[in-house]
């Protein structure tokens, strides 16, 4: 099954919370996805990506930029997840390099994933 990348849409939120539930272990409601996911959206510092598998959503990167004092402007990844029944199908590969894209575009000096 073919995994495709785009940005995320607000009408996402409920996979994506599904996915922060039961593969991340957050007790998060999916209004407060909703939310959260909707002033994402809204705001130019930070993107959202989906992986999208056989017409699901199978993991979401959430990234913003990173500006410190000291070093030139990053991406700093703030979530990472691909549903378990999607692992090793190369979706999780595919959201870090639409952030290493998104990165690239806009000139960052590199992107930081903590963990």
């Amino acid at each position: 099954m073919q995994v495709e990348i785009r940005p995320a849409l607000e009408a996402d939120y409920l996979e994506i919370a599904k996915i922060s539930r039961e593969d991340l272990g957050y007790d998060c409601a999916p209004e407060l996805v909703r939310n959260k996911l909707r002033r994402a959206l809204g705001d130019g510092r930070e993107r959202v990506f989906v992986a999208g598998c056989g017409g699901e959503i199978a993991g979401y990167v959430h990234a913003e930029d990173y500006d410190v004092l000291y070093f030139p402007t990053m991406k700093n990844i703030l979530g990472l997840a691909v549903a378990s029944k999607y692992r090793r199908r190369g979706a999780g590969t595919k959201l870090l390099e639409a952030v290493e894209d998104w990165a690239r575009k806009t000139g960052a000096a590199g992107v930081r994933l903590n963990s």
